[in-house]
C-alpha cells in the first residue's frame, strides 16, 4: 500500500507516493553544503539529498553517480557507501545541514510541480506520516497499512 488516508493522517511508504523523498519529479534547488551554491537540477529529493552528501564528503565520484541516477537505482547503496566513508566531523556537519536539505529539497518538490503542490494542499494539514516498521527514526516503526486515526507508530517520523 503506497499511501492510506485517515481522518487525521496521509501515511505513506515507497516510490510512487507523492510525498516520498523517492518520488521522481524533477525540480531546481541550491546546492547547501560545500561552498558553491549554485542551483542544480535533480528528479528527486532523495538525490538532492544524496548529491548534498557527497559535496559535503567531497566525493566528486559519489556526486557524478548521484546526478546520473534516478531515485529507484542504486541511490540506497550510494548512501551507505557515503556514511562508511565520512570522517566524524563530515558526519556531524551533515547532521547540522539535512534537515535543511530535506525542506529545501521537499520546498523546491512542491512549489515547482502543480499537480504535487495541489496534492500536498489536499491535506488539509494532515499529520504526513512515513509508514515504514524498519525505522523508528525517519519512519512511524509501522508500516503503512497499520497506521490508523488511533495508531500512528511508536517511530519519531522525521521524514513525515
Amino acid at each position: 500500500m503506497a499511501t492510506n488516508y485517515g481522518n487525521n493522517f496521509v501515511a505513506f511508504n515507497n516510490t510512487d507516493a507523492v510525498f516520498s523523498k523517492e518520488y521522481v519529479s524533477e525540480f531546481k534547488a541550491p546546492v547547501i553544503a560545500g561552498d558553491n551554491h549554485d542551483e542544480r537540477t535533480f528528479d528527486s529529493v532523495w538525490q538532492y539529498e544524496l548529491y548534498n552528501k557527497a559535496v559535503l564528503a567531497g566525493d566528486a565520484d559519489a556526486m557524478r553517480f548521484a546526478l546520473g541516477r534516478t531515485a529507484k537505482s542504486g541511490l540506497n547503496k550510494l548512501d551507505q557507501k557515503l556514511v562508511d566513508e565520512m570522517n566524524t566531523e563530515q558526519l556531524t556537519a551533515w547532521s547540522q545541514i539535512e534537515d535543511q536539505v530535506l525542506s529545501e529539497g521537499n520546498h523546491a518538490k512542491f512549489s515547482q510541480n502543480s499537480k504535487l503542490r495541489r496534492d500536498l494542499l489536499a491535506t488539509n494539514g494532515k499529520e504526513l506520516i512515513l509508514g515504514d516498521a524498519s525505522d523508528k527514526v525517519n519512519g512511524a516503526g509501522i508500516w503503512t497499512n497499520q497506521i490508523s486515526d488511533e495508531n500512528h507508530g511508536n517511530g519519531q517520523n522525521a521524514y513525515g
